[in-house]
C-alpha cells in the first residue's frame, strides 16, 4: 500500500528545510535539501488529490500510486480539480525549454 500521509510530508518538509539551514553554499547540500522539499510537495499534492470527493475515484486511487500517475498527470488534475493556473500548470514545459 501508499506510504503517504501527512506525517511523511511533515518529515520531509522538516528534513528539507533543516537541510537547507544547514547547507550554505554547498551544492551537494542545497541539492539534498531541495529533493526532500520536492518530496514533501509531491506527496502533499497526491494526497489532496486522493482526498478530494470531486476527483474521480480512479484518479483519487492512482494519485497514490507513483508508478501509474506521473507529475504530468498530477498537475493535469490539480489543473483540473484544483484551480491550478494554468502558468503554474505549464512549467515543466516552460523548464524543458530553458
Amino acid at each position: 500500500m501508499s506510504d503517504l500521509s501527512t506525517d511523511s510530508v511533515n518529515d520531509k518538509l522538516f528534513r528539507g528545510l533543516s537541510r537547507l539551514e544547514t547547507a550554505g553554499h554547498e551544492r551537494d547540500a542545497l541539492g539534498f535539501a531541495l529533493a526532500a522539499l520536492h518530496g514533501a510537495l509531491e506527496d502533499f499534492l497526491r494526497l489532496w488529490v486522493a482526498g478530494h470527493a470531486y476527483v474521480p475515484e480512479s484518479s483519487r486511487a492512482a494519485a497514490l500510486d507513483r508508478g501509474a500517475f506521473s507529475w504530468k498527470d498530477l498537475l493535469a488534475h490539480l489543473r483540473e480539480y484544483g484551480r491550478l493556473t494554468d502558468d503554474l500548470g505549464d512549467l515543466p514545459n516552460l523548464a524543458a525549454q530553458l
